[in-house]
């Protein structure tokens, strides 16, 4: 076979089983990842010169992203079990995945506010530690893993990379200084003095009867319409099962590039935040 297509093969592969996957989780079963086989590097290595341009590039940095994975399957199945994990709020105990996703979900009578909302705040910062502990942990083998496959190939970074983590961090650190008195004149307005009130304030669900949440993706599609996208949209994306993770944004699962995009929602009822 063609070294392009097989390894084009290899990835499309392994990253429809990352849909797959996804997908199952939202639905409930399983389904096993099928990460590019060693053989990959090398053949990847023996034959970049060969690659149009930029395909090397690519490639290169989808394979360093399966190591990366791979390494941190292990830590993912942690962190997934501490979700589960229950901790004390007042004299109950909960979830660590349902105090995460009790802070976005906010009755009308924004009982997530005062005392009741501080102490699932408490709750979720204490099981956040044994989480960030078990990243600290995974993440840096992981990230070696990655750099091991792009330091072998030696290939330059893929031109939709952006600039590295530091740069990052640096546009972050000087964007956030910026706009501290933005940000204090804005909770003021909002009188949230804590992250519970603030997520009260952002759900506002009063106005939830003018965005309910069941007809969101077909005003998303209504808006897109103009643009001449919804015959598309209509032919290659899905709304499909509600994903498991506990915050108000969806997940968007690429099966197969211009074909097959899935929307799973979230399986929280946010008002105006998910909105």
């Amino acid at each position: 076979m063609d070294p392009r297509l097989t390894l084009r093969t290899f990835v499309e592969r392994w990253r429809r089983s990352e849909a797959d996957a996804a997908i199952a989780l939202a639905r409930g079963d399983e389904a096993a990842l099928r990460f590019p086989p060693p053989h990959a590097l090398e053949l990847l290595g023996e034959h970049a010169p060969a690659l149009e341009w930029g395909e090397a590039e690519a490639t290169a940095a989808h394979l360093a992203r399966a190591a990366s994975e791979r390494a941190f399957a292990g830590a993912r199945e942690e962190l997934d079990a501490l979700l589960s994990e229950r901790h004390p709020v007042g004299d109950r105990t909960f979830a660590w995945r349902a105090c995460l996703a009790g802070l976005f979900d906010v009755p009308e009578d924004g009982a997530s506010d005062g005392a009741g909302g501080r102490a699932r705040l408490d709750a979720t910062e204490a099981g956040a530690d044994d989480a960030l502990d078990e990243l600290k942990r995974a993440r840096p083998e992981a990230d070696r893993a990655a750099q091991r496959v792009l330091h072998a190939l030696a290939t330059p970074p893929h031109l939709d990379a952006g600039p590295d983590a530091a740069a990052r961090h640096a546009d972050a650190a000087r964007w956030l200084d910026a706009t501290d008195d933005a940000r204090d004149a804005a909770l003021g307005l909002l009188g949230a003095t804590d992250l519970p009130s603030l997520l009260t304030r952002l759900c506002a669900r009063s106005l939830e009867g003018l965005v309910p949440a069941k007809t969101l993706y077909r005003r998303l599609g209504a808006r897109l319409a103009p643009l001449g996208f919804d015959a598309v949209l209509d032919r290659v994306v899905r709304v499909d099962r509600p994903h498991r993770e506990p915050w108000p944004g969806p997940k968007v699962v690429v099966r197969d590039v211009g074909r097959d995009i899935r929307l799973l929602p979230s399986r929280l009822a946010t008002g105006m935040l998910g909105e």
